[in-house]
């Protein structure tokens, strides 16, 4: 939910619209203090999307692995090696995508809410309660912009890790497994260090933090 406050807005502009909004006379209606607007949910059309480019990643990861199924596979002796490749996969991919992400959803988002803001707030002391809804609206979308961005990047950058986890030949459960395991064929376990990665460096160093608490 998006939430927007006249204080908000006056503070934007400093001390200007304070010192020219007169103070209400006791007859006249109150001055709007804020205004809410719902966000809307991110469609299931946008999740099974995201799905789709990652069902994409992981069917050219098993042609991969058809065309070339001896390939090596990365097994470092010591574990930990793993989980730091892993943050550095995870980094990559992020810096890999930032190029492409000003594709995604949202710009034009912001941009409304910027708009919506200047004109409220050049409002001074005539600002109506319809102008804090506009606001409101603006920011609501823009929230629900950078959710569909977000879904969306996390299946893109799921679907590059995991083609490149089958290209390079690392594998997160065959790296921390004992020589020889082969419970989970490399192209499923492609998209397993796909879905690590496409969570970003953040989530992966969380996990890394915990494995060595663990330890």
């Amino acid at each position: 939910m998006a939430l927007v406050s006249r204080a908000t807005l006056e503070s934007l502009a400093g001390s200007l619209i304070a010192a020219a909004a007169p103070a209400p006379a006791p007859t006249e209606e109150a001055a709007p203090q804020a205004a809410a607007v719902p966000t809307p949910p991110v469609g299931g059309l946008i999740v099974l999307g995201s799905f789709g480019i990652v069902g994409a990643g992981l069917v050219v990861s098993w042609l991969l692995w058809t065309v070339n199924g001896s390939a090596a596979v990365i097994r470092p002796s010591d574990t930990s090696t793993v989980f730091a490749g892993l943050l550095v996969f995870a980094a990559a991919v992020e810096r890999l995508l930032e190029p492409f992400a000003r594709w995604m959803p949202g710009r034009a988002a912001r941009a409304a809410v910027e708009r919506a803001r200047a004109y409220a707030v050049n409002q001074a002391g005539q600002l109506s309660h319809q102008d804090l809804v506009a606001v409101a609206e603006a920011e609501a979308l823009a929230a629900r912009s950078q959710a569909v961005r977000t879904v969306l990047l996390w299946g893109v950058a799921t679907a590059v890790a995991t083609v490149i986890s089958s290209l390079c030949g690392f594998y997160v459960l065959h790296g921390i497994a004992a020589a020889g395991w082969d419970a989970v064929p490399v192209w499923a376990d492609a998209l397993v260090t796909g879905v690590l990665v496409g969570s970003g460096t953040k989530p992966v160093h969380d996990l890394i933090t915990r494995a060595q608490v663990k330890a």
